[in-house]
This record gives C-alpha cells, sequence and structure tokens, in this order.
C-alpha cells in the first residue's frame, strides 16, 4: 500500500466514478488529496494510466488525451484546496475498461455528478 509520504510532491493521476456511472481522473499536481481506497491500491490507478495513449504531457492539452477516451478531468487547485474540473469527456468510454473501472473495488464511487460539479472537494 502506498502512504500518503510516498506521493508527496509527485504527480499522481486516480479515478472515480460519480453517481451516476461516469468516470474522472483527478490529477494531484503533487499535492491534491488522496482517498485512501485509491491509495490502497495505486497499482490498479497506475495501470490504468499506463493504459491511455496520452500525448502532450506538461501542457494544459494533455487533458485532450482523457477527454478522448471518454474521461472527465479534474486537476487541483491548492488555491481551493479542491479538485476542479478542467475538461469533460469528448467520446465515449471504451466499455471494457467502462466495465473494468466500474467493478474494481481500487476504484472509489463518489457521491458526485461529474456533469454539474465543477468544485470537488476530497475528505
Amino acid at each position: 500500500m502506498v502512504q500518503k509520504s510516498d506521493i508527496e510532491g509527485l504527480e499522481f493521476d486516480w479515478f472515480c466514478v460519480d453517481r451516476l456511472g461516469r468516470f474522472a481522473i483527478f490529477a494531484t499536481g503533487g499535492e491534491g488529496l488522496v482517498p485512501d481506497q485509491v491509495l490502497a491500491h495505486s497499482e490498479v490507478h497506475d495501470q490504468i494510466g499506463e493504459s491511455l495513449q496520452v500525448v502532450n504531457w506538461g501542457t494544459r492539452e494533455v487533458w485532450q488525451s482523457y477527454t478522448g477516451a471518454g474521461f472527465y478531468v479534474y486537476d487541483w487547485d491548492s488555491r481551493q484546496q479542491s479538485y476542479v474540473r478542467m475538461a469533460k469527456p469528448t467520446a465515449s468510454i471504451a466499455p471494457e475498461l467502462a466495465e473494468s473501472l466500474g467493478s474494481d473495488e481500487g476504484i472509489p464511487r463518489l457521491s458526485f455528478d461529474f456533469d454539474h460539479d465543477e468544485v470537488i472537494q476530497i475528505r
């Protein structure tokens, strides 16, 4: 199990499902809060991230890789101490990936609505 101290200062991306079954990626920016459930299953999140074709690392255009794969994108905002939605999906998520994400115990289900909630606070 990864500890919070293991990812401090490092970019760590994690995935989750909203109350309506939609998917999002949360980018910590090295500071964002991460649920304990995610830390306990960090390898699942790493595997998902590695399975996606991502281009334009280090730029804001990187979000297009995730939205094109069917994900909402949230990035940590240190001023607000919250995750802020950066983009909405531009395509549907692949059915096999949706099935895998929806059934994996390491992927949290949050009571948010990604289509409407622009700012999300993780406790």
